[in-house]
């Protein structure tokens, strides 16, 4: 395959997503699904499609299909003493935490990707016995601690964590379904997180509440953009006030370089939060954790365009936003590229990374690179144009 032929696939993929008329909703679930940013929080350049809206072929397809006959399909009876009947999450005395709702979280989105009944019917359970289980309070799941039984997480059912799993499986399962029910219940759940965080708070029970608040957080906005209910953005303020300062994480840096220093599944999960929480504080300091963030992953700065669209927001919106704060002391790429190597840059006291021009000249960075490639076979070469 040729940078052509992956060009017009890639283009004609983006063409089929964005046009409307391969959604297979109607336009009442369009109309429910594509719901853009409520004032006060930032406009959103992109808007996820929602589950189902597209269909498979391919090589996509085929993938799905091997999760369908594979574990995913059958961890209920593979790994039945954790996902089986007694899990808590079913109304059992077994597994009270993560590991159900873990498995739910990718079965829900195949089920209805793959419009496979059988996988439905798999997990309707899970979704109605976490719907009854609501209580009077808005809390809602497993609240009671058992004794340790080998291979079996029993205890901290009251914990935060398990429920923000929870929480995103009944988003996807109320995009898939439009099933009213969800609305109303994570309404009355997050009026009883906002009584009681203040007393307990989302590391009472363990820490990983306190890590992994943004997915708490992208739920209620994303329950705020549906109802308005202004109460939600109060919520929205006290989950990033309680959870583990990941702003700040990727300004210091120090944290990210030191080894053992976080679960690496926090960190994932951590990248998403300053993008999160900013859409609501639109403050300079979440995009500069952004760049930092952007600078950790991919090992160089990022123009305007991707930053702006990490933080999911109009590239003229951003770059006229910044020019007003004139805070950040970052030249950008852009900048950089225009304007040339004279321009004063902070990259050595911003990035981990060092850059290729940094050790090279462009002359010995052509000389290496032609060296490498001599030492690459016939069919690594063919590989390796046809991705570049």
């Amino acid at each position: 395959m040729n940078c052509k032929t992956l060009s017009l696939i890639l283009l004609m993929a983006g063409m089929a997503v964005a046009n409307p008329a391969n959604a297979k909703k109607d336009e009442v679930q369009q109309s429910r699904n594509y719901i853009a940013n409520r004032h006060p929080l930032a406009a959103k350049t992109y808007m996820a499609l929602p589950l189902g809206d597209i269909e498979a072929n391919g090589w996509m397809e085929e993938q799905l299909k091997r999760m369908r006959s594979g574990l995913t399909g059958h961890l209920d009876k593979i790994y039945e003493p954790v996902c089986g009947p007694r899990n808590c999450w079913l109304g059992g005395d077994g597994d009270a935490w993560e590991r159900g709702p873990y498995w739910i979280d990718g079965l829900l989105p195949l089920a209805y990707i793959l419009d496979d009944e059988a996988l439905k019917q798999k997990v309707q359970p899970w979704i109605e016995w976490t719907l009854q289980s609501q209580q009077e309070s808005g809390q809602f799941g497993p609240t009671t601690d058992r004794d340790y039984e080998p291979g079996l997480q029993r205890n901290n059912a009251q914990d935060w964590w398990p429920r923000m799993v929870m929480l995103k499986i009944m988003q996807q399962y109320y995009q898939a379904t439009g099933d009213e029910r969800v609305i109303s219940f994570l309404s009355k759940y997050f009026r009883y997180q906002l009584n009681e965080l203040p007393k307990k708070h989302l590391g009472n029970w363990t820490f990983w509440g306190q890590q992994r608040g943004g997915d708490n957080l992208q739920v209620v906005y994303w329950l705020y953009n549906i109802t308005g209910e202004r109460f939600l953005l109060e919520l929205g303020d006290l989950i990033h006030r309680q959870t583990v300062n990941w702003t700040q994480y990727f300004l210091d840096g120090e944290i990210l370089t030191r080894q053992l220093s976080l679960h690496c599944v926090n960190l994932a999960q951590g990248f998403k939060e300053p993008v999160v929480y900013y859409q609501q504080s639109k403050e300079q300091k979440q995009i500069d954790a952004a760049m930092k963030e952007f600078e950790v992953t991919h090992g160089r700065q990022a123009t305007d365009a991707e930053l702006a669209e990490q933080l999911g927001i109009k590239e003229e919106e951003y770059t006229e936003w910044q020019s007003q704060m004139k805070v950040t002391g970052v030249v950008s790429l852009n900048e950089f590229m225009e304007q040339g190597s004279d321009v004063p840059n902070k990259r050595d006291a911003s990035s981990h990374y060092a850059q290729p021009e940094d050790a090279y000249e462009q002359g010995e960075l052509k000389e290496v690179l032609k060296d490498a490639l001599e030492l690459l076979t016939e069919k690594e070469k063919i590989i390796s144009f046809s991705v570049v």
